[in-house]
């Protein structure tokens, strides 16, 4: 063993991806073709130009959540000038830790979009405009970019539209480019094979230190001009990487149900009828209502204790599971085999109508799914919710940055009052005249209420910070009564809101 090399000893393993590299031709209208790509070839990522999508567009949010399944994220960099089209974007799982490197220096010749993936690789995505016009200064821009690149990287794919004929071999710009990419050690991986429906070679997949598995597959997928370039790379690990399985998602879960037996009610409505006769005792609101929080969140806490539960189940859109489209989608998957097999203008025909066909099932369902969402009966809370999804990118924090809860108080009360100051300015024949901040209002008597008229609240719908569900809550409703009303009376008369009940509590129900 002294004299045996340790690599013998420790295997080396390879980590698999599936790429996909293609110029869509504009995504806009696009999304759920590209959507049902990424899951029917399983692919890790997406590598997109012509994306022709900008975060100023009002349907940019809607479109990328749109284009992403479960458990996939999208990063993009739009074209820098306010003209349309170009756009670079990459759409990828979840399960890969991506960090997006900017550019050493910002060319005019070309756009690009540069990734590092789990520390381990580099995708360097890249559109240049058509025309032969300025090529040794995208040559020379494109060697600047890479000469810093290599400095840092090992493992590097360079992919896009270089809008390049590298069918013709002999040309300057090609011979030039390939002797470049050969220098820095690039494989190129295409070698001029048709990649355009006018059978040229425009597209490029170059990799350095990246294994391409068996022979990359260029297809016509119907979607766009440019062929789709499907490859299975991998890289060298020390590590196995294991079976990839479905993200593991937990969440809170009570029993509910438990809270309908009357074992419940024989424990709670005597508890209920103490916590009462003491705060008719009490002159203390906040005493009171901490007592009455305590006792709800003990007797669920005692009868339906909050359990962990963990599943691998994706959340998914209902729409997408529609028998008609599942049958239209197999329909069109059938027409795109006989199509690469026959490669007929008929069957072309066919697929191209099957692909709108499922587009607009697709739009169809989707607008009745999310019409159903937002007119069931729901609380605010779950509409506002829907709506943001489809308006708003995904945050874990929705606040505007801020250091301390002042600051952010100061800077919502500025808002809404410059908002109010806007609207008044608005209106003609209305003088512009500064809201007051700190405006007062005294009250010269209060009147306690008596039970029958908190009785009337009886109709109530319950908040996800409450811990009783509407229904437990309003079958209890005649025995918590006396008791709210005390509260209500307790915080009049000594001008104290319980504490109890500023505060959000946990949502367990």
């Amino acid at each position: 063993m002294a004299g045996l090399d340790i690599q013998t000893v420790i295997p080396v393993f390879s980590l698999l991806i599936n790429i996909c590299v293609i110029n869509a031709q504009s995504l806009r209208n696009k999304v759920c073709d590209f959507n049902d790509l990424i899951l029917d070839r399983k692919l890790d990522f997406l590598i997109v130009s012509e994306s022709w999508l900008k975060p100023s567009d009002p349907d940019y949010i809607f479109r990328v959540y749109s284009l992403c399944p479960p458990h996939y994220k999208y990063v993009d960099v739009p074209r820098p000038t306010k003209k349309s089209g170009g756009g670079i974007a990459i759409v990828y799982k979840d399960q890969f830790s991506v960090k997006q490197i900017p550019p050493p220096r910002k060319s005019l010749l070309f756009e690009s979009l540069c990734i590092q993936v789990d520390s381990k690789l580099v995708i360097l995505a890249i559109y240049r405009v058509p025309g032969k016009s300025n090529l040794n200064g995208f040559l020379r821009d494109l060697d600047d970019y890479l000469s810093q690149l290599m400095t840092q990287y090992t493992n590097v794919i360079v992919c896009g539209d270089l809008n390049i004929h590298f069918e013709n071999r002999n040309d300057q710009t090609v011979v030039s480019l390939l002797s470049m990419m050969n220098d820095f050690g690039f494989e190129d991986c295409i070698q001029g094979r048709p990649t355009h429906r006018r059978n040229g070679s425009i597209d490029a997949l170059m990799c350095k230190d990246v294994q391409c598995q068996d022979d990359i597959s260029i297809q016509d997928l119907q979607i766009s001009d440019h062929f789709a370039v499907f490859a299975t790379i991998s890289l060298k690990s020390a590590h196995k990487p294991g079976i990839a399985k479905a993200p593991t998602r937990f969440y809170e879960f009570r029993d509910l149900k438990q809270l309908d037996s009357q074992e419940f009610d024989d424990y709670i409505i005597p508890q209920i009828s103490k916590l009462t006769a003491f705060s008719v005792q009490c002159h203390s609101a906040d005493e009171v209502a901490t007592r009455f929080n305590d006792l709800i969140q003990d007797s669920v806490n005692k009868f339906a204790p909050c359990t962990m539960r963990k599943t691998s189940k994706p959340k998914s859109n209902k729409y997408k599971y529609v028998a008609e489209i599942a049958d239209a989608k197999q329909l069109r998957r059938a027409l795109e085999r006989k199509y690469l097999k026959t490669k007929t203008e008929v069957d072309k025909q066919l697929l191209k109508a099957q692909r709108e066909v499922v587009r607009k099932l697709v739009d169809h369902h989707r607008s009745l799914y999310y019409q159903d969402k937002i007119l069931s009966d729901q609380s605010p809370g779950q509409l506002f919710k829907i709506v943001r999804s489809l308006t708003t990118e995904s945050t874990d924090n929705l606040l505007p940055t801020h250091s301390n809860d002042h600051e952010l108080a100061e800077s919502f009360s500025t808002s809404f009052l410059s908002k109010v100051s806007n609207i008044v300015a608005g209106f003609d024949g209305h003088e512009s005249r500064p809201v007051e901040k700190s405006a007062k209002t005294a009250f010269d008597s209060f009147h306690l209420v008596d039970t029958s008229e908190v009785s009337k609240l009886r109709k109530v719908k319950c908040s996800p910070l409450d811990f009783l569900p509407t229904p437990v809550f309003s079958r209890l409703w005649p025995y918590l009564t006396p008791l709210v009303t005390n509260i209500i009376n307790l915080s009049i008369s000594s001008g104290v809101f319980p504490t109890a009940l500023k505060c959000p509590c946990k949502t367990t129900s």
